[in-house]
């Protein structure tokens, strides 16, 4: 398994494999009542004891279609991304380097792209890097 500051070589789009560092870890996980998400090593943990279940009612949890993920964002796409986090974000139909600024209330995500052009985005146009 990887850890945060390991050098590594990494596949990149072209199909070349280049040096580099991780920065991020993350695990897809499915969850017991069918829905998937990707979450970050510190929301994931053993399970032990009696396992709770998603929804609204649970103590601290959201109940905006399933778990809160972080600031308060349902888990799922949108739950993987955090302000300060580097991403590809679509223009048009290209995809382009980014940084999130903040996450909305409403599940959209305001972005500033390398070139400073700014923009409020939905979670399909962001993708990890």
């Amino acid at each position: 398994m990887f850890t945060i500051g390991t050098k590594c070589m990494a596949q990149w789009k072209n199909g070349q494999w280049y040096p580099g560092t991780v920065t991020q870890v993350q695990y897809f996980v499915q969850f017991d009542d069918g829905d998937t998400a990707w979450v970050q090593e510190n929301q994931i943990q053993p399970q032990t004891g009696a396992p709770m279940t998603k929804g609204a009612g649970m103590a601290g949890m959201g109940a905006m279609g399933g778990m809160a993920g972080m600031g308060g964002m349902p888990m799922g796409k949108a739950g993987m991304y955090h302000p300060g986090q580097k991403v590809q974000a679509m223009w048009g139909s290209s995809w382009y380097g980014a940084v999130i600024d903040q996450v909305g209330a409403d599940g959209r995500f305001h972005v500033t792209y390398e070139d400073g052009y700014k923009d409020w985005l939905t979670p399909d146009k962001i993708r990890p890097i």
